[in-house]
């Protein structure tokens, strides 16, 4: 017996497109796929109003369809207004209206993107786009970039060129947003020591990084971690000499 493809009211497709109706959305992509279903095609976005994508920010969903695409009405950051298929905006095709292709900045020329122009993209795109694996971890904990820095001179001429491959841009305070002064050059071993997730201790009224500690008092990090998550105490685990374990003959 040969199914039957159904068909779905248009309102409901637009209402699935924002994503209204998250319970009915496996199965109809389900049946999408298998042909069964008419009028679905892809998987349906789950952007809102006022998400940012790139340069871009969804103003309203549009109802024209298109060679089986969805539209986003959407504002660049340069104040041109645009139509942006969904397809194109998950993908990342388009993350402007062109503006940031089309400036002159000599910064990202097909022969060569300088280092500092792909840093201040990605830098750009975790706080913007829901999309980028690193967005939960910058864009969703509200970390922004300044307005200054959406034009990448204003960027470089504030933070300056990379001093060497070993360089990445790290965040001063990482509760603080991208912006001047509390942005940096900095090695990996230096942002290892500003991670949110660094364990402190305090000790005679000094609070260091436990690594700080344990490079002053000639210990291994993992050595003294261990002794602290132990119950040991502050004196004790910093004043204990390491045993050093000998190989049996």
């Amino acid at each position: 017996m040969i199914a039957r493809p159904l068909s779905i009211d248009a309102a409901l497709v637009e209402e699935l497109a924002v994503g209204k109706h998250p319970e009915m959305e496996r199965l109809l992509v389900d049946l999408a796929r298998k042909g069964t279903l008419k009028g679905v095609v892809k998987k349906p976005a789950r952007y809102s109003v006022g998400d940012r994508v790139g340069c871009l920010t969804l103003v309203e969903f549009l109802p024209l369809r298109k060679n089986n695409n969805r539209y986003w009405s959407v504002r660049c950051d340069c104040g041109n207004n645009n139509a942006v298929s969904v397809s194109n905006l998950r993908s990342g095709k388009t993350n402007s209206c062109g503006c940031v292709g089309n400036t002159k900045h000599g910064e990202a020329r097909r022969a060569h993107t300088s280092p500092e122009y792909k840093v201040w993209h990605a830098m750009h795109e975790r706080c913007t786009n829901k999309r980028n694996q690193q967005f939960k971890h910058y864009g969703a904990r509200g970390i922004t970039v300044c307005a200054r820095w959406k034009d990448v001179h204003a960027f470089i001429k504030d933070v300056g060129r990379r001093p060497g491959k070993d360089y990445s841009l790290d965040r001063i305070d990482t509760n603080k947003n991208y912006e001047p002064g509390n942005v940096r050059w900095a090695t990996a071993k230096t942002q290892a020591r500003n991670r949110r997730n660094n364990y402190k201790l305090t000790y005679r009224g000094v609070t260091k990084l436990v690594i700080e500690w344990a490079e002053e008092f000639g210990l291994q990090e993992y050595t003294l971690k261990s002794r602290l998550r132990h119950g040991w105490s502050a004196e004790d685990a910093l004043h204990t000499p390491a045993r050093r374990w000998v190989r049996a003959q």
